[in-house]
């Protein structure tokens, strides 16, 4: 029994071969939905065999898909501190720099007890 995937299910394939990865995109942001639920019922009526090589497709796809978006987190992730990259290239996004300065416990100001001298205005100042 031969059978035939039509419409968006060969862009699937087409995707997974890298012509067209939008297509699918395109067509739900296009508001082709209708023809969406058509096509899955066209693969529907020819048989189990189509459904089961639609879902394969579909899987390979998401495998691609997860794959690819993996890769793309752990490039955004990378700076100059964990990866080989130069400073220059964290951009604006550079993280905070850490202070050396360690606290010594004592209070700030003056010495307890010590009166401080402020020098007074004068009416022309020299």
């Amino acid at each position: 029994m031969g059978w035939r995937l039509s419409g968006w299910a060969v862009g699937i394939f087409r995707s997974l071969a890298g012509q067209s990865i939008s297509y699918f995109a395109e067509t739900v942001k296009g508001g082709k939905c209708d023809e969406i639920r058509d096509e899955i019922r066209a693969v529907y009526s020819q048989g189990e065999e189509a459904i089961v090589t639609l879902v394969e497709s579909l899987l390979a796809q998401i495998n691609v898909l997860t794959e690819r978006m993996q890769k793309l987190e752990d490039q955004a992730a990378k700076n100059s501190h964990n990866s080989g990259k130069p400073p220059i290239s964290d951009g604006l996004a550079k993280p905070a720099p850490k202070s050396q300065h360690k606290a010594s416990g004592k209070a700030g100001g003056g010495q307890p007890g010590h009166k401080g001298t402020t020098l007074k205005m004068v009416s022309e100042p020299k």
